[in-house]
């Protein structure tokens, strides 16, 4: 009833009652016999549970004009036997693939006869077999596991005792399977064998040459690894028999009939959605003629994609830390097109169920009765387990911020004044800022051009905004005056590609030199503001207003009359609540999830005799855990670790891939 197996034994009866073979499960559920099937007779099983209970099972009907791929299987090698209650058809080829590599296709020229495969040729993992007509039809299939060589070699050497708290080495060292130093990173627990039971699923071996190939879940798959005896290896069939799951629909793909998988590949973040032109008539046509640009205002990155006649869209390539913004805009490939609106398609997540870790007598307890149950059967709290006071949360206190740019701010607008201030986007709150001047994409502070921030990132390089590398001037005295204008920055139309700004040169300086004086002159026309300022106030946290010797610390110097403009924008759900407000336009912004730094897996220390001595109990079950050992050169690697207070034997597990596609799968048992 919970889709468990279930051990069974029983018999196979034609309709006349007659019993002609007995069967039993090998492994978790699942068997096999063999018996000649005659034309016109129907079979059925009768299986007998534990506990006496027996079922019925009705067996399909045979059919002679079948083919059957027989597999007869050694440790070296496997032979390939078709079998057929009629002469088998002109034309036959056999295909053998792995992973969707072809390793054998070839016409099958043997009637009645077989083929043997070494398994040192074939690659480890799934092999799936097929019999295919002239037509490219399957007439059979079957799957075989072959044991290639696909692991490396790992040796695992312990310095130290296991004495309690003490230091423990282990030096590891890898090699491929030609004997040369593997490289890569691995992975390295330490656990406690008589607390943490031996994982029966899960393993990068079976994960990546077993499961991942089949339907459905299977049960402790890790078993059929741990030995080559013949239980094992039949049972492995077994489950190849009966799970096996077609991934690839081969005599489509020989008949050039390509179905598109329903989920990419992934390789880094993706963001996905579809435009739509504005007004009521053709708003479905020519979308072909849009790209979708997308811009990271605080990383400057920039990129785009095209956009296919349903108007979908899909951008890729990239992947950066939560809750970074990202601003899109559809624009037309070629000459003018009306504006389209963006829609993103939001991330979506299956739901994930989890087996219960209590007691089925102890799940309708409130959660405080649980934990008191798991206490007592314990004996003590230990460091895994402490059991605390109920905390009421009755007001969240506002952290001030740390970040550089909001510190040394000389002026601060909150989201709520920016809001109260009524202004429709960052450039017209800018503009009433004091002291500001904006006059079209011209903006000034107190007669100079200001630096833009956004996120904490400079919008433009500080040599443009520091007057001492714009003068370029050499000998200059008090009394000479210098007219100092900065290259204007060409129009990109709407969008500056941040990843390669090129100045005009075609004004030239105007230089005239005599004796120490040297005067050169620039054009400035200030028209050198980020597109972000001409984005809604709704995506803006606050506003800062850096001056004066602050600017120090982003390269600005002896320029006391400029400015940095810093903007930080919301971030995650606060953004997502400020953009579902604004009216339908031709910007999309979303901050989707992406990586976040991992915590460092904590491991006591007892390096000194206090720290030895200390009274808070040790009692973890992990000892050790890092997800990224790299190997050096000689493909080795030296961890160390502290034992906890409880006297026990610990496995250390070892898994990864070297560079050569290897796999590295070792669990060794160290004990005092």
């Amino acid at each position: 009833d919970d889709g468990g197996s279930v051990e069974v034994t029983g018999v196979v009866k034609n309709d006349r009652e007659e019993v002609v073979d007995t069967l039993r499960t090998l492994h978790g559920g699942m068997g096999c016999l063999r018996f000649t099937a005659h034309t016109g007779e129907r079979y059925y099983a009768e299986c007998t549970m534990a506990g006496g209970k027996t079922e019925r099972f009705d067996l399909p009907a045979s059919r002679n004009t079948a083919c059957v791929l027989k597999i007869l299987q050694t440790e070296e090698n496997f032979t390939v036997l078709p079998i057929s209650g009629r002469p088998l058809p002109k034309g036959l080829k056999l295909l053998v693939h792995c992973r969707g590599n072809i390793c054998y296709h070839k016409p099958w020229n043997y009637d009645y006869a077989s083929l043997i495969f070494r398994r040192s040729d074939l690659p480890g993992g799934i092999l799936q077999i097929l019999l295919l007509d002239k037509a490219g039809n399957a007439l059979s299939e079957r799957l075989v596991f072959n044991r290639g060589e696909e692991l490396a070699t790992t040796d695992v050497q312990v310095r130290g005792s296991l004495k309690q708290r003490t230091k423990v080495t282990l030096a590891v060292t890898a090699t491929d399977p030609d004997g040369r130093p593997a490289a890569g990173d691995f992975s390295i627990a330490v656990t406690d064998r008589a607390a943490v039971p031996s994982a029966t699923s899960g393993s990068i071996y079976s994960t990546l040459l077993l499961t991942s190939e089949l339907r459905g879940t299977i049960e402790t798959p890790d078993w059929y690894f741990e030995g080559q005896d013949a239980a094992r290896v039949a049972a492995l069939d077994a489950l190849l028999l009966t799970q096996g799951w077609r991934r690839y629909d081969v005599p489509e793909l020989m008949k050039k009939e390509y179905v598109e998988p329903q989920y990419p590949l992934e390789v880094g973040q993706e963001i996905t959605g579809r435009i739509s032109k504005s007004g009521l008539w053709n708003r479905r046509k020519k979308l072909s003629r849009y790209e979708m640009r997308m811009i990271v205002p605080s990383l400057h990155y920039v990129t785009k994609c095209a956009v296919d006649d349903t108007g979908a869209f899909a951008l890729n390539g990239f992947d950066f830390p939560d809750s970074t913004l990202y601003v899109l805009r559809p624009a037309a490939v070629r000459g003018s097109m009306p504006e389209a609106t963006v829609k993103v398609a939001r991330d979506s997540f299956p739901e994930v169920g989890t087996l219960p870790r209590v007691p089925a007598q102890e799940q309708k307890k409130p959660y405080i009765a649980q934990a008191r149950y798991y206490i007592e059967q314990r004996g003590q709290t230990d460091m895994r387990n402490i059991l605390i006071d109920t905390v009421y949360v009755t007001h969240h206190k506002r952290l001030e911020s740390t970040r550089p740019e909001h510190r040394l701010a000389a002026r601060t607008w909150t989201a709520e004044q920016i809001k109260e201030s009524g202004a429709g986007t960052i450039l017209d709150f800018i503009a009433r800022m004091p002291g500001m001047s904006v006059v079209g994409r011209q903006v000034s502070y107190r007669g100079y051009r200001p630096g833009f921030m956004v996120d904490g990132r400079l919008e433009e390089t500080v040599g443009e905004m520091n007057p001492v590398r714009a003068f370029r001037s050499t000998g200059m005295g008090r009394n000479h005056k210098t007219q100092t204008r900065l290259p204007p920055i060409p129009d990109p139309g709407g969008w500056i590609d941040f990843t390669g700004m090129n100045y005009s040169n075609t004004n030239s300086a105007q230089q005239s030199t005599g004796g120490n004086k040297r005067q050169i002159q620039y054009i400035d026309d200030f028209d050198n503001v980020p597109d972000i300022l001409y984005y809604p106030l709704e995506i803006v946290s606050r506003i800062d207003l850096i001056e004066g010797g602050n600017m120090v610390l982003w390269g600005v110097s002896h320029w006391k009359q400029a400015g940095i403009i810093s903007i930080t924008t919301k971030k995650g759900k606060e953004l997502d609540d400020a953009t579902r407000t604004l009216p339908a336009r031709d910007v999309e912004f979303v901050s989707p999830l992406g990586y976040q730094t991992p915590a460092e897996f904590y491991a006591p220390a007892y390096a000194t005799e206090k720290a030895r001595r200390s009274m808070v109990p040790d009692y973890r079950t992990t000892l050790y855990w890092n997800p990224t050992v790299k190997l050096d050169d000689t493909g080795q690697a030296t961890v160390e670790f502290y034992t906890s207070d409880a006297p026990a034997d610990y496995d250390i597990t070892i898994e990864g891939i070297t560079q050569t596609g290897k796999i590295v799968r070792t669990v060794k048992i160290i004990t005092e």
